[in-house]
């Protein structure tokens, strides 16, 4: 997962340092309250309702059904000037089989993430919802010069321009689609999937749900009243568990430079195992050297540091910070926040921020 290091001045030591996990984007608890997750992503869990292909104006009767790799390009062949378009969709989503996201008139879609894998890294794509029925086996030809994103085949206006303005990079990467699974939780049969039309000549390449890598889909909703009342009583306990108030950690009355604690709130991990149904991954918060003015073991004199752990609108101690982590760790390494979260595109989530400090810190 992303890694947040923690580099301070020698000194006393306080539970602060080092965390290495990952968590679910946009997973947290607080405001609005956590609901529960699902992920659907081909041969996983029983899973197998991943549909893509990809459609090529170059060879506009090729099938790619069982392409292991989609590509998305304004240009190909370079020079040509001629397009690749992808059609992907997640077939059996909804419902009321486990593992599927409820329809009930009380559900609600807090998020939902489309993850991807790319295999070459280029401009992106644009992510128009498809309003006509398809196939894998379908190519350029069979949709009538593959796909017009006219309000007919396909949406006017894209729900998500992937690396509009600054590309997609050579790794995993995710994309917000809240709007797109929110049309179609309120209409689960006009759930045709996207397709991914070409906003630039430099192509852009994933694997496909045949490939090392399948499309994950991950989706955050609000049960039913009834069954989110039957999580939120379970959850009693940890909404007044220590939340609220500004606590700077207990600074340590001895030299303590290379100790490692790991944090772990057993009613914390439950509950929130509750609410995202995964296991627990290590999350480890070293002990590192801090000053402070006010300790006689303190021979350095740095001056104190305050941290504030915070997830969602709360702030929260190390240990319940940690165990948060440690609850999602296990499905996403992609979801961490830096200190500068406010600027970034899910930045509702988990934050460590620090004053008072002498030395220097990364997040």
């Amino acid at each position: 997962g992303t890694m947040f290091e923690v580099d301070v001045s020698d000194g006393v030591a306080t539970e602060v340092g080092t965390l290495s996990g990952g968590h679910i984007g946009g997973v947290f608890v607080g405001d609005p309250p956590p609901g529960a997750s699902v992920a659907f992503q081909q041969d996983v869990a029983g899973y197998y309702g991943t549909v893509d292909t990809f459609l090529q104006e170059n060879l506009p009767s090729a099938d790619n059904s069982l392409a292991a790799e989609l590509s998305v390009d304004g240009d190909d062949p370079g020079g040509t000037g001629l397009d690749s378009q992808i059609l992907l969709r997640f077939d059996d989503i909804f419902g009321d089989g486990p593992g599927q996201i409820p329809t009930g008139p009380g559900v609600t879609i807090n998020w939902a993430l489309l993850e991807l894998m790319a295999t070459n890294a280029g401009d992106g794509g644009a992510l128009h919802r498809m309003l006509q029925p398809w196939t894998d086996s379908d190519t350029w030809d069979l949709l009538g010069n593959g796909v017009q994103a006219n309000g007919v085949e396909a949406l006017l206006t894209a729900d998500l321009v992937a690396g509009e303005n600054v590309g997609v990079p050579l790794n995993l990467s995710s994309f917000d689609v809240t709007a797109s699974l929110q049309a179609w939780l309120a209409a689960p049969e006009s759930n045709r999937g996207w397709a991914l039309l070409p906003i630039g000549s430099n192509g852009w390449d994933f694997y496909s749900a045949e490939g090392a890598t399948p499309p994950r889909l991950i989706v955050n909703y609000v049960p039913e009243p009834g069954t989110l009342a039957m999580l939120l009583a379970g959850s009693a306990g940890l909404l007044v568990y220590g939340w609220g108030r500004r606590k700077r950690l207990a600074v340590l009355t001895r030299f303590e430079s290379d100790v490692r604690t790991m944090f772990r709130l057993t009613v914390v991990a439950v509950v929130l195992g509750l609410f995202v149904g995964v296991g627990h991954a290590e999350v480890v918060m070293e002990t590192v050297p801090v000053g402070d003015p006010g300790n006689v073991d303190d021979v350095y004199g740095f001056g104190r540091v305050d941290y504030t752990y915070r997830i969602g609108k709360y702030e929260v101690t190390a240990g319940q910070y940690s165990d948060f982590l440690n609850a999602v760790a296990a499905t996403d390494p992609h979801g961490l926040y830096n200190s500068n979260m406010d600027s970034d595109s899910w930045g509702w989530s988990c934050r460590i921020t620090q004053n008072n400090a002498s030395g220097s810190y990364t997040y």
